[in-house]
């Protein structure tokens, strides 16, 4: 096997939790979630989950908000899909916060 058949193989668990602003209505908020789990698996993530841990306060305002909805993203996938996710929390509006944890490697045969 070459090197690039094993680069296509390497991947990594990730989690990323974000924090949306709470005035979003359900529908924005459910294209919201839909956009965002589209877009890892346009870039090839695997095994991707998400879950809503619904409204929490926050102990201290980010952009005058004191609460928001707290989504906890998983999935597999190399660093491209991380990159274009990040950019993309990073660039939208309503994301207050987010942050992404690389949890293990794994080898796909």
């Amino acid at each position: 096997m070459n090197t690039k058949q094993q680069q296509r193989r390497k991947l990594n668990e990730y989690e990323t939790v974000y924090l949306i602003k709470p005035d979003l209505n359900e529908i924005e908020f459910l294209n919201l979630a839909q956009y965002l789990q589209q877009l890892l698996i346009n870039n090839k993530a695997q095994n991707v989950l998400s879950k809503s841990k619904g409204k929490i306060k926050l102990s201290y305002s980010i952009n005058n908000y004191y609460e928001a909805t707290f989504i906890e993203t998983s999935f597999l996938g190399n660093g491209k899909v991380i990159e274009v996710f990040e950019k993309y929390l990073k660039e939208n509006e309503n994301i207050l916060r987010y942050i992404s944890f690389k949890k293990k490697f794994i080898y796909k045969e």
